[in-house]
């Protein structure tokens, strides 16, 4: 939408054959690693759907990501090849030193470029990559094959590299397809990026598979959601994060209702759905699932109830269970972890990519652990309360507080930190760094501040620093954070 470019099935079909044949001349094969950092825009398309056409695999960079995050996602897969967006290009030069295996780029140049300051890599421009060549190639591809390495976060310190298979990407995008009774008239609005699992498969794959419409923004917009849903005449979207609550503290407007949206799905939700759903005259779904093992449960339009309610479990593809601390099951009606196991080989996540011990922890005792908490009510539906592990849910997106922490320890003025998630009025979580400066060193927050948007994503900059003399420790010499919690109380 924000570049005013539509294409046909048969004209995305014939561009994304012309880049399948252009990368291939730069090496890319059958098992290739191939990185993506590109922003929403119609060279990530051709590029994510030429890998899977060759039997590639997509390596989706986070593209808010800075310094080491950034870093340790280039370099996991060890592929030789990025297309990268020029924007982005200033990102890559603060971190040259550490990109060990990088041997050429693919820079779309939308923008006048920062000059590459990375050593003996070859760069090159996208449209030279792209060939004359518009024939189906006509390559074989299994659907168990690994499609994606998609990231997430966990509690082991760094960002996980998920290994995602092609039947992965079908299964629920069908599932989404099936429930909401998609049909070739609809049409998603999404300004979610496309490297992110809600976006690039539930979303898109899914109008794709029905024959219907998608219109993407490069970016989330709330001055402009109804209108841009309005002009392209959108019948469903995803909502996450704090943008229900971002549209519903705007002034009511005789507009709310001057849209063709049927209805939105995702969750959690920060607002009353029932208000919410009258005021701008379209249902809300909820649903359960996450990056690891897709869509677990997904709410049917015909199920009442309460708003956790996610509906039943995906029974074809899933074996789901509530259990204890302990891992036993628990019976309906009690809360504990929601824990999983796939009845169609490829349906979750294949691994965590170069990290065993994480991976055999996750499937500890034949379940996959997913880290939330919920319930089966006497009905059999799952409901889902909140996250077990701890992490700080900020823009949609889960944030570790030892990766914030890395950079934090990077700054020459800091000797120790612990970052905490509070909660705000928009249903999500503030971030408060606690810091305790290196002896005799004094911390402006303000430059503070400046290091780490230079650092990290914006969304994982705290809100608040507060200095202390000491951190607070546990008996095991850890920052105490339930004494950082009182304190905050406090203040």
């Amino acid at each position: 939408m924000d570049d005013g470019v539509a294409f046909t099935y048969a004209q995305f079909n014939a561009r994304v054959n012309e880049v399948v044949y252009g990368l291939m001349t730069q090496g890319v094969h059958h098992g290739s690693f191939v990185g993506l950092m590109l922003g929403n825009s119609i060279e990530f398309l051709v590029s994510s759907y030429a890998l899977k056409k060759i039997g590639a695999v997509e390596v989706a960079i986070n593209t808010d990501f800075r310094g080491p995050s950034l870093s340790r996602m280039i370099n996991l897969t060890e592929s030789p090849l990025l297309v990268v967006s020029a924007q982005y290009m200033d990102s890559l030069n603060h971190v040259a030193e550490e990109l060990s295996f990088l041997q050429k780029l693919i820079v779309v140049e939308n923008e006048e470029r920062t000059p590459c300051r990375l050593k003996d890599v070859e760069v090159i421009n996208f449209r030279d990559v792209v060939s004359d060549n518009n024939a189906n190639p006509g390559f074989s591809v299994r659907d168990d094959e690994i499609a994606y390495v998609l990231f997430s976060s966990g509690t082991t310190g760094v960002s996980k590299g998920l290994l995602l298979s092609h039947r992965y990407a079908m299964s629920n995008a069908f599932a989404i397809v099936e429930e909401y009774e998609l049909t070739a008239a609809d049409i998603v609005y999404t300004p979610w990026p496309l490297h992110h699992f809600g976006s690039a498969v539930c979303e898109l794959l899914s109008a794709l598979i029905c024959g219907g419409g998608a219109a993407i923004r490069k970016r989330l917009s709330i001055s402009r959601y109804w209108e841009d849903t309005r002009n392209c005449s959108a019948t469903w979207c995803m909502m996450m994060g704090a943008s229900q609550k971002y549209l519903w503290d705007k002034e009511p407007s005789p507009d709310d209702r001057n849209h063709s949206l049927r209805f939105t799905w995702g969750g959690p939700f920060p607002v009353d759905r029932g208000k919410f759903e009258e005021r701008f005259g379209l249902k809300t779904y909820y649903c359960f699932g996450l990056s690891d093992c897709g869509m677990l449960s997904v709410r049917s339009p015909h199920i009442e109830g309460q708003p956790t309610n996610c509906g039943k479990v995906r029974v074809d593809y899933f074996d789901v269970s509530i259990v204890d601390d302990f891992d036993n099951e628990l019976p309906a009606g009690k809360t504990g972890e929601i824990v999983c196991r796939p009845k169609v080989p490829g349906v979750i996540l294949k691994a965590y990519y170069g990290m065993p011990e994480y991976t055999l922890e996750a499937f500890r005792n034949l379940w996959f652990h997913t880290g939330d908490l919920g319930k089966f009510d006497k009905n059999g539906d799952l409901h889902f309360f909140e996250r077990k592990k701890h992490v700080i849910k900020r823009a949609g997106e889960n944030i570790l507080p030892t990766e914030v922490g890395e950079v934090l320890h990077q700054h020459h003025g800091i000797e120790e930190s612990a970052v905490l998630g509070v909660r705000n009025n928009a249903g999500e979580e503030d971030i408060v760094a606690f810091i305790q400066c290196v002896e005799d060193a004094i911390v402006d927050v303000e430059e503070l501040r400046a290091f780490c948007h230079d650092k990290m994503a914006r969304w994982m900059v705290p809100m608040e620093f507060i200095v202390l003399d000491k951190l607070p420790r546990t008996t095991t010499d850890k920052p105490s954070l339930a004494e950082l919690r009182k304190l905050l109380e406090k203040t």
